[in-house]
């Protein structure tokens, strides 16, 4: 499976993978004098109420992740430096976690108070939670975006993050819905495709063949991104191999556009043949170019 950018808490045993950055859906860059910009929003926050007062939480939440941000990428910097020196060290991310201890009360507070915005707000929400382990919390935030009338590239994310919280809890029904809401809308990143990609990894493991190979031939043409695109086109192989010779030949043929790929999944197919124990199909694989 292909990881993309990487968010973990501290306090996770392992790392929690998303395809964006929290920064990224809400749209919010560190500017250049943080700390006075959150002070002249503590100050405005004295006094703000309603709609005001979440549009005010929401941006001072989004400048406390851009700055555990910060504090995180120095952190992992300084972790590499002494790693490469042989010092011992050791990670230290009390700070930039409570950063984002605050940043999500704020986020919370602000759906509370409604108002443009919430929609990102309810993902990185749901983002934070899902960092945390925090599952129903976080399914909760992801699922009121895929469901609500958020716009469409918060929707998309929305679903994937919650395709993949699913996934990871081993409900591979609700993951599939999930990846399924989101590899039907389109945009302009590589985020439906993906979708598409998850979605066959789901029908294959529900034992569904024939919709697997049909959804990762789908990701396959569609992406964008090269990486993901051989590594959908791999596994569409692998699966029709498991359907049939004939229809893992049709599969290639569908995937490439010129000789060069069509000699090279050819190989590749023989290889998954071989090692299913199918080495005469394997042969009759490999004989086409010759």
């Amino acid at each position: 499976m292909i990881l993309f950018c990487a968010i973990a808490a501290a306090s996770s045993p392992e790392p929690v993978y998303s395809w964006v950055h929290i920064s990224e859906v809400v749209g919010r860059r560190l500017p250049a004098d943080p700390l006075e910009r959150r002070r002249v929003i503590e100050e405005k926050l004295q006094t703000a109420s309603g709609h005001r007062r979440g549009r005010l939480l929401r941006e001072s939440s989004d400048l406390l992740v851009a700055t555990s941000d910060k504090l995180w990428f120095e952190e992992l910097r300084r972790v590499d430096e002494s790693w490469a020196l042989g010092d011992a060290f050791e990670l230290e991310t009390e700070a930039a976690d409570a950063l984002r201890d605050e940043a999500l009360r704020r986020y919370e507070r602000s759906i509370e108070l409604g108002g443009r915005g919430v929609a990102a707000a309810r993902l990185a929400a749901g983002l934070i939670r899902r960092e945390r382990r925090e599952l129903p919390a976080a399914r909760a935030h992801l699922a009121s975006v895929v469901d609500g009338h958020a716009p469409r590239r918060l929707r998309r994310t929305a679903a994937v993050e919650l395709g993949e919280l699913e996934y990871d809890a081993g409900d591979v029904d609700s993951a599939l819905r999930a990846y399924g809401e989101a590899a039907v809308l389109s945009g302009a990143d590589d985020l439906q495709a993906y979708a598409s990609y998850r979605v066959g990894w789901c029908q294959f493991t529900l034992g569904d063949l024939e919709a697997a190979r049909a959804s990762l031939i789908r990701a396959s043409r569609g992406s964008r991104d090269q990486a993901l695109a051989v590594e959908a086109r791999r596994d569409a192989i692998r699966v029709a191999a498991q359907i049939g010779v004939a229809d893992a030949l049709e599969v290639v043929d569908r995937l490439c556009e010129d000789d060069a790929c069509v000699s090279e999944e050819r190989e590749r197919l023989a290889d998954v043949l071989d090692d299913g124990g199918r080495g005469e199909a394997a042969e009759e694989v490999r004989a086409l170019d010759r």
